[in-house]
């Protein structure tokens, strides 16, 4: 991979972004995290997580510390780098919306905050509008190239999906090391790390 460019690992939130942070890791890409954000019971292999990107609407100045490695941001806030001119590969993670909500809506409510059907019907167009809108800025973008990965996929057929990741991603990568960093165990009852 190019010095300059990075790898960006998007999706809404509890799609399956740090699950795919994981298998990056394992395949030898080098990260952009810190360890701010702990491990829990949502969780349990940690975040994967690198906190100024919840401040990249007011201050991108970081970027350049993610060149050569994978940073991970989620599509809410992906849409600041699709406008910038820097290279990248966007991995962009879909995940079964029905499952994405219940996560949610699990993980909301064991933080004590109750979440209406009404408010679950608004998030929901949100997000869909937001994958649309980000899919879009993406391909307008000559440096950057998007790469759709379903997180049903990924669980389904780890090795297969490592390879597709370790052929179209321009460095090297091992992709057994990736597909073994996948845990189906953690899919409890449909939820999943996020």
């Amino acid at each position: 991979m190019d010095k300059e460019s990075m790898v960006i690992v998007s999706g809404l939130p509890r799609s399956g972004t740090s699950l795919v942070m994981q298998m990056l890791q394992a395949g030898g890409m080098s990260l952009l995290v810190d360890e701010r954000r702990v491990a829990d019971v949502h969780n349990p292999r940690g975040y994967f997580e690198y906190d100024p990107v919840k401040r990249i609407k007011q201050d991108i100045s970081w970027l350049p510390l993610a060149q050569g490695k994978a940073v991970k941001i989620v599509v809410p806030l992906v849409n600041v780098v699709a406008m910038l001119e820097v290279n990248a590969t966007v991995l962009l993670i879909r995940r079964e919306m029905s499952a994405v909500m219940l996560s949610q809506k699990r993980m909301a409510e064991a933080g004590g905050v109750s979440v209406s059907d009404e408010d679950q019907t608004r998030l929901r167009l949100v997000f869909e509008r937001e994958l649309v809108e980000i899919r879009s800025l993406i391909e307008a973008n000559p440096l950057q190239q998007l790469i759709e990965l379903r997180f049903e996929d990924v669980l389904q057929n780890p090795l297969s999906e490592a390879n597709r990741l370790a052929i179209q991603i321009p460095m090297y990568l091992d992709a057994a090391a990736m597909a073994s960093a996948v845990d189906t165990g953690l899919n409890r009852s449909g939820d999943w790390i996020s």
